[in-house]
This record gives C-alpha cells, structure tokens and sequence, in this order.
C-alpha cells in the first residue's frame, strides 16, 4: 500500500504560490540556453555545494523550457555514465515534474512509498530524494532535486537541519537565476528598444501606402517571429474594417477585403469593439474566429494574436499575427509597444490622403475660377499664377509663371505707359503688405497692353499668406472695366432722368404755395388741407431727387456744389418741422421742440441744412409707432452747435451701427413688424452734407426703445471749407 507524501509535517512549504495547470503558463519565459549562460557555473557550484553540506549523493538542477514545455538539466553533480541524470522531464510526470507545476518542496524519506514516484522519470532516485522548486512569485525557473542512495537520508537531526539548508540551496539557486533573469531582460529591453526606434523610422519613412505597410511588417518582423500578418484599417463612417495590408502566405488573397464593426461572429471585430487584445493558442477548435481569420488560418491549427490598433484614444484598425506555434507573453508586450506606431502610421496614410484630395480640389479651383489669382514672393516674383490671371496679362501660363509680377503689365510693344501710377500704387500696396503695414488692402488699377488695350480697369485685392517661414501674398484681380462703363452709363441716365424730373418739380411746388396763399382764391378747410398735402408730397419727390443726385455723383461740381453764407439754425429746423408735422399727426406722433433763442449763426448752407434735419426727422417718424414720441433739440456748446434728433422708435441693434451711413444699406427689421419702405440714401445723404460742412454725425440706439442722432457742426469751419463748397445746381 503506497502512502500519502510526507512534506507536510516534515518539510513545511516556505513559499506560497498558485499552482497552473498543464495547459497554462507562466507569466515570463526566459529561455534555458540564456539562463545557463549568464548562470551556469553559479548553479553548478550551488549543486555541489547542496550535496557536500548534506552528505547526498547526487544533485541535480533542472530548469524549464518553455518553447519544449518540459524540464531540462543544466547543472548536475557527482553523476557517472552508468547512472546519468534525467535531461528532460514532462510537466506532472514524476516528483520534479509534480513539483515544478506546484510550486510546492517534496521530501521523500522512501520513494517507493510515494504514489509521485516514477521509476522511469526518477530513474535515479533508489533511496531517499528532496525535490524544491526554483521561483519567484509566478516565475517558474525550474527545481533543484538532491538523491540519496539510503532512506531518511534528508531527516532532520539536531547537528544538520536539512530542511533549512536545503531552503538556503535554493534561495541561492533562485537568487542566482532572478539576477540573470533581470540581466537578461535589461538586455532584451535594451535590444528592443533599439528594434523599435528601427521599426518607427521604417514605418514613418514613406507616405506610399504599399511602402508604409511593407515597412510596417518589416519592423513587426524584427521583434515578433511570425508567419502570416492581417493589418486592418477601421472606417468610422462606413463601421468597417478592411484589410489593408497581407503578409505571408496569404499575401495577396484577402487584400481589400471587409469585416463589419458589428459582426458578432468576427474575432477581429470583437477585438475592435472591446479595443482589448486576444491571444489563442495553435488549437483553436473552440475558437470562433469569424469568416475573414478562417481564411487567414486556411484551416491549420495556429496560434493567434488580435489587437486593436489605437491612436489618440481612437480606433485605427486591428492587426492579427499567426504561427505554428504559441506565442510568448514577450511577443504580447512587443506587439502592444508596436501597435502604437502601427496606428500612427495608419493615422498618417489617412491624413496624408485627405491632404492630397484637399490639394487637388484646391488646384481644380484655383485653375478653374474666373478672377486672376497669383501667388508673388516679397521679391514681387510670381510663385504660382493660374490662366485666369495670365489671360488678363496677356501672356501663357508658362510665360506668366516665369515673369516678375508688375513686369506682367510692361509688354514689349504696348502702347505709352498710362498706367504707370497705378502699377506704382499696386507696387506700394505689396511693399506694404509684406512691411506689416497693410492687412488686405483692396485697389482699382487701370492697366495697358496690347492685348489688353488702353485703360482696363482691374480691382485688385492682397492678401498675405500665413505661414511659418513663407513671406508670400495672394494677389486676386477682376477685371472690372465692362462694368465701370455700365455705372458710367447708369449714372447718366440717372443723372438725366433727376433732371427731367426736377424741372417740373419746381414750379409744381410753386403753384401748390400759391393756390395756400389764396392768390388763386379763397380756399375751404378742406381744399387747403388736400393743397398742403399735395404740396408735402411734391417736396419730398423735390429731395429724393437731389438724394439721388447727392449720391450718385458725390464729385460732380456741376451736380454739387454750395454756396457757403451765415445760416440761422433755428429758422432752418422750424421750417422743417412745420413740413413734416401734418405727416406725424397722421400717425398721431407727438413731434416737439426745444430751440433756444438767440443763437449764433453758423456758417453753411441752408438747403443743404434743412435736408439734414428733414431727413432725420423723417426717419424718426417712420420707425416710430403709433402714439409714439419724437423731439428735436439744439444745444450750444462753445465751439459747435449739436442738432439731435430723438424718438421713441423700435430702436437698432448695434451689429448695424456701424453700417447706417452707407448708401443704400437698411438694417433688417423684426419679424411681424410691419415693413417700412425707402431706399437707404437718408442716412448716407446726412453724412455726406454733414461731412461738407466739417462736422459730424453719431447715433445711438436700443432696440424696443428708440435712437438718438446727433450732428455736430462748428461754428468756425476750416478756412478750406468757407470759401464755396459743392451745392447742386437748380
């Protein structure tokens, strides 16, 4: 009957580890040819020792081999040809076989009383045997095994405590192997790190995406041993994963080829959604690896490494690695040091491909747009130019990209220069945009040449170009001269249709003041009323057309010119509130007034005044509701005269502020309001008038509760402006 091991009692178990079972591993595997290396002649003294301490026969160290899964000798002591050591050992098989997976010390006073014994393992062992294992933490290293030719021989007796002794054997034994195995792993760490410096300059040397993968597999190549490679690319807007890259036997064959994000069946796209490795040994019946990695294996029994591919804590893609045999923790931790870069890469590949499509997009427009564009350095050389651009100099595109930029405009053979100034300006206008100077700085050039002919009008903007190290601009040119002859034109039709009409303004306006006077008889309530009407609307036609003409020919003397005389103010704003107070009890607007008496004349001209004042307080009364308020003031304040006008109006935002004295610009108004009509010349006609007088105009405004303009006009204009300044001509 065999009994049970006797190490319990006898033998006590320092350390405490997990035991692994026969298909699992270690965590780090270190292979026995470095171990002995770096330890071997340290171990072989340790068995020599061990059994001289102990007075034992024999030793023996053995240690595991991973990639064989099995023990092999390294050191041995006192063996003989006849009775030779056991090299290799399975795992489980025998004592040291049961002791490496368990991490646990077996003394055996007789081995033929214990059930672990196997003659043909433990051939040696005839008499008594200890058996301790070499590990640190979950590392196994291997057992340490000591045999004796008697029983009892590792009993414990007052003059040697064999089982102490044998404990400091193999601490020596494990502190020799550790020490190795952090030399060892410095040194692949350092050998590996060398490796992937090499793999990141292989990966990120070419932008070529057939390069960059081949470069990719030949760094992978370097620090993993494997036979066949999928690199996948991940598509976030089609939830894909196509292989991009194939290496090995599978070269070409699943190139293109595509996976779903969701597919509940593909290892690959578990492995994206989870963004967590997977590792799978070569027996992989219980394995489901989906349609695409079935292939991959091409129905051999493989091991497998799945893992994510993420850059910037986004997926890139997935890359899977097989071979005939398992891979090692070390390959894991290579492969997880290389997915980075290998993410990166794809990153790039994409990024550089995005650039490219954006250039050629670019280049399409640049070609194809209609407006002149060119690209000139602080040298004034043209870099780049397109044909829109070289048409309008006159040249090829080849000959335009070779010129210098203003000697585009200076053909050989044109006629004189008239356009001398204007490429001056144009010269100054770059000078100062490269000098910081000017920002976009927007100019009309009149440009000769032969094939452009005399006087082309040209509206040329510069901007520069933002970048670092590159002092370029972008010149942007129109031709412009077909449509400054349709303004010509449309201002002399509107110069003649004002005058056509205004001629028989006058003496309408006349009659109506007569008819109010009684000269051609007594009028009745009611027919003075329509009459005064009839006269208000006549003078409103009278000052829109001189709002025209104000506007549409603002350096015409012939259309305006004025006369220049003292003027009382006071008198000028009475006129104008007697014209449009009949339009404010229409809409039964309260219009008030506070004018001071005795105030100063001013210089300026009267007509021109009245319309300042009538157009501002029409506008008041426009956009001001029913029962509403509006009010005029005059105010004296030392070397100027401020006329304001107030309402309690639907107010302006402030984004339109800005905006209100430019020709035909009216700001938007709210939605349900009823909409006003005009033509957005009051405004600009104010400033102008105001701007011949030397004064000013400001305004400020609330929305929901009214505005308040206010022109400023000096009691002493600059002497430039006494003499005559324009008036129109009646």
């Amino acid at each position: 009957m065999l009994m049970k091991p006797q190490h319990d009692e006898t033998f006590p178990a320092r350390r405490a580890a997990p035991s692994f079972a026969h298909s699992a591993r270690p965590p780090t595997r270190i292979a026995v040819r470095e171990l002995t290396a770096l330890c071997g002649d340290l171990l072989n003294q340790v068995v020599h020792d061990a059994c001289a301490v102990l007075n034992v026969d024999r030793g023996v160290i053995l240690l595991y081999d991973g990639e064989a899964d099995e023990l092999v000798t390294v050191a041995s002591h006192n063996f003989t040809r006849a009775n030779t050591p056991p090299n290799h050992v399975t795992l489980n098989a025998g004592v040291l076989g049961w002791v490496a997976v368990h991490m646990q010390p077996a003394l055996i006073d007789d081995v033929t009383l214990d059930d672990r014994f196997q003659p043909g393992v433990d051939r040696i062992a005839i008499g008594s045997m200890a058996v301790l294992p070499l590990h640190e933490g979950q590392t196994i290293y291997g057992v340490l095994a000591l045999f004796s030719d008697r029983t009892g021989a590792f009993r414990p007796t007052p003059s040697h405590p064999q089982p102490t002794l044998l404990h400091m054997a193999a601490d020596l034994a494990t502190t020799a192997l550790a020490g190795a195995r952090q030399s060892y792993e410095a040194q692949r760490r350092a050998q590996q790190l060398t490796l992937l410096i090499s793999a990141a300059r292989a990966m990120t040397s070419s932008l070529d995406p057939d390069e960059v993968f081949t470069n990719i597999a030949i760094g992978i190549g370097h620090l993993i041993d494997y036979e066949n490679a999928l690199i996948y690319a991940y598509d976030p807007h089609k939830n894909d994963l196509r292989v991009v890259a194939s290496q090995g036997e599978e070269d070409v064959r699943l190139l293109n080829q595509c996976v779903s994000y969701y597919d509940a069946t593909s290892l690959t796209a578990a492995v994206a959604r989870s963004r967590r490795s997977s590792t799978h040994r070569p027996d992989t019946r219980s394995l489901m690896p989906g349609r695409l990695t079935e292939a991959f294996l091409a129905g051999k029994e493989r091991a497998l490494i799945c893992m994510p591919l993420v850059s910037k804590e986004t997926l890139r893609g997935v890359i899977t690695l097989s071979r005939l045999r398992a891979f090692e923790d070390l390959d894991v931790r290579m492969l997880e040091d290389l997915a980075p870069l290998i993410a990166a890469a794809i990153e790039n590949f994409g990024l550089h491909a995005a650039v490219l499509a954006e250039k050629e997009r670019l280049a399409t427009v640049f070609a194809a747009t209609a407006d002149g564009i060119a690209v000139v350095s602080d040298e004034l050389r043209v870099m780049d130019i397109n044909q829109a651009f070289a048409t309008l100099a006159g040249r090829t595109l080849k000959e335009a990209k070779s010129a210098r930029f203003l000697g585009l405009f200076a053909l050989p053979g044109a006629p004189p220069d008239a356009s001398r100034t204007d490429l001056e300006a144009l010269e100054q206008a770059l000078r100062a945009v490269f000098n910081g100077q000017a920002t976009h700085p927007v100019l009309e050039c009149t440009i000769s040449g032969p094939v452009l002919g005399v006087g082309r009008h040209l509206l040329v903007s510069i901007s520069p170009i933002h970048a670092p190290g590159m002092r370029q601009v972008v010149v942007v040119a129109r031709d412009v001269t077909e449509l400054r002859a349709m303004d010509r034109t449309r201002d002399q039709v509107l110069h003649m249709l004002s005058h056509e009409i205004r001629a028989p303004l006058h003496p309408l306006d006349g009659y109506l003041e007569m008819a109010l006077r009684g000269m051609a008889g007594p009028l009745n309530e009611r027919q003075a009323d329509l009459v005064q009407r009839a006269r208000s609307i006549s003078r409103h036609l009278t000052g829109l057309v001189k709002d025209f003409t104000t506007i549409l020919s603002p350096d015409d003397a012939a259309y305006f010119q004025m006369e220049i005389e003292p003027v009382d103010l006071r008198r000028v704003l009475l006129a104008a509130v007697e014209e449009l107070d009949l339009r404010a009890r229409e809409k039964e607007i309260t219009l008030q007034w506070n004018l001071p008496p005795n105030l100063p004349l001013i210089p300026g001209n009267a007509e021109r005044l009245g319309q300042v004042v009538r157009n501002l307080l029409g506008n008041a009364i426009k956009f001001t509701s029913q029962g509403g308020r509006v009010w005029v003031e005059i105010r004296l304040t030392g070397t100027t005269l401020e006329v304001s006008v107030t309402d309690t109006g639907c107010g302006i935002a402030s984004e339109h502020l800005a905006y209100l004295f430019e020709p035909f610009y009216q700001a938007p108004q709210e939605p349900g309001k009823t909409r006003t009509t005009g033509q957005g010349l009051g405004l600009a006609i104010v400033k102008k008038i105001v701007d011949r007088h030397g004064g000013q105009v400001h305004v400020m405004s609330t929305p929901g509760q009214g505005s308040r303009f206010t022109v400023t006009l000096p009691l002493r204009p600059p002497e430039s402006q006494r003499a005559m300044l324009p008036h129109p001509a009646e």
